[in-house]
């Protein structure tokens, strides 16, 4: 065998392939890892979006059993998760538990603020409610984004 003869007897993987295929695992590992990012966000944003539409109709719902007052969920969640007297009439529990907003890091994920103008970042609140000391139009909105 001459100084230039390789002496390679098919066993095992030179160093450039292993780089190669390390540098392509690499690249699907970002790649994966990115649409599980999406999705966890997609997954929360979804559940958020449930938790408003389940509490519009609890508020509907309660709106009608009380002849059109709507609840107070500025100062506590009780209108809607607890049994209730309104006008001498009992009524609820309409959810069973506060709803929360995961699109939200940090801060109260139950939190509500009251307003009627259109927000796409509350803060610290999860929440956003139309309720004026009872005169409001009830409407119930959620932050989408987490704010600058």
């Amino acid at each position: 065998m001459t100084q230039f003869e390789s002496r390679r007897t098919g066993r095992g993987f030179t160093l450039i392939e292993l780089l190669i295929v390390i540098v392509i695992m690499g690249v699907l590992a970002t790649v994966v890892l990115k649409v599980m990012g999406n999705m966890s966000r997609d997954a929360r944003r979804v559940a958020t979006e449930e938790a408003v539409f389940q509490t519009v109709h609890a508020i509907e719902i309660y709106k009608q059993y009380t002849g059109g007052n709507i609840p107070d969920l500025i100062t506590s969640w009780d209108p809607l998760t607890r049994q209730t007297t309104v006008n001498g009439v009992q009524v609820g529990p309409f959810l069973s538990d506060p709803p929360k907003n995961r699109m939200v890091a940090g801060g109260n994920m139950s939190a509500v603020v009251d307003g009627n103008a259109p927000v796409i970042y509350l803060g610290t609140s999860s929440f956003q409610y139309d309720y004026a000391a009872g005169s409001g139009s009830a409407r119930f909105i959620a932050a989408f984004e987490e704010g600058p």
